[in-house]
């Protein structure tokens, strides 16, 4: 049995190991923008946001994912969106044995 990096022990494991949590910060940079008045009441009390703000939501996360940035371990400047693919492929590698350690994405 294998475990994913996010799960491991110690001060190698833990959530700031996942490939996702470099990300993290990309939705409330993106987020900002919903308002309480973008909000759609369904069902009683489930809460989705109306057409507008899901479009504008979604399309100011396509333009931060096109950002780019110097990948700290790379050192070459590349968009969100591939370093996304590029951590998938490091954990990939990872799950299958050819690294000894996941690399993960250390952001400021």
């Amino acid at each position: 049995m294998w475990t994913l990096p996010h799960v491991g022990e110690g001060a190698e494991g833990g959530l700031e190991s996942s490939p996702w949590q470099a990300f993290v910060g990309l939705i409330p940079s993106v987020g900002i923008s919903v308002q309480n008045d973008d909000f759609v009441v369904e069902l009683g009390s489930a809460h989705r946001l109306n057409d507008g703000a899901r479009r504008r939501f979604l399309l100011q996360y396509e333009e931060r994912k096109q950002m780019e940035f110097k990948h700290p371990i790379f050192g070459y400047r590349m968009t969100y969106q591939r370093c996304f693919e590029l951590q998938v492929r490091l954990l990939a590698k990872y799950l299958q044995h050819e690294l000894d350690k996941y690399p993960p994405l250390l952001t400021k």
